[in-house]
């Protein structure tokens, strides 16, 4: 096993250098897909809204999918077909996760079950947009892979 603090703080420093380059790219990349989703007129994909005055780095590029006759996953795959690097969900809110069992059982132990509520429809906002969104990436490393997703 190797323990190699000060490669490691090395690189990290190296990386913190080039931070506003990095944005720069994924911002531009995000750009790239608002530009498709306006051009396109596709009302179906609604990107994340930056408030105003706000920035986004763009670490991902966020929209949900708003169209019932397309299955989440059908689209994805569409996507990698025609060359995009895929995309991610959201997580899964905290109420539903699968650990939830293990902590109702250490609440029960101690004398405070019921006092966890993880009943589906407790978010129905958050728990209808969850499964819509979308992630798309966004670190692309030069104009021609941006163009790729972009066409994807």
């Amino acid at each position: 096993m190797y323990r190699l603090p000060e490669v490691a703080a090395a690189i990290g420093l190296a990386q913190v250098e080039k931070l506003d380059w990095f944005v720069k790219l994924r911002r531009k990349m995000a750009e790239k897909y608002h530009q498709v989703i306006e051009d396109t007129k596709c009302d179906w994909i609604k990107p994340q809204k930056t408030p105003k005055g706000d920035i986004n780095s763009s670490y991902a590029f966020a929209a949900t999918l708003e169209n019932d006759e397309v299955a989440w996953e059908d689209f994805r795959l569409k996507f990698i077909e025609y060359g995009g690097d895929g995309f991610y969900a959201a997580w899964t809110l905290c109420y539903l996760e699968d650990s939830v069992g293990e902590i109702k059982d250490m609440l029960k132990f101690i004398g405070l079950d019921g006092r966890f509520n993880t009943k589906l429809g407790i978010c129905p906002n958050a728990e209808s947009i969850q499964k819509k969104i979308m992630q798309f990436t966004t670190n692309q490393k030069d104009e021609n892979e941006m163009r790729v997703q972009a066409d994807a």
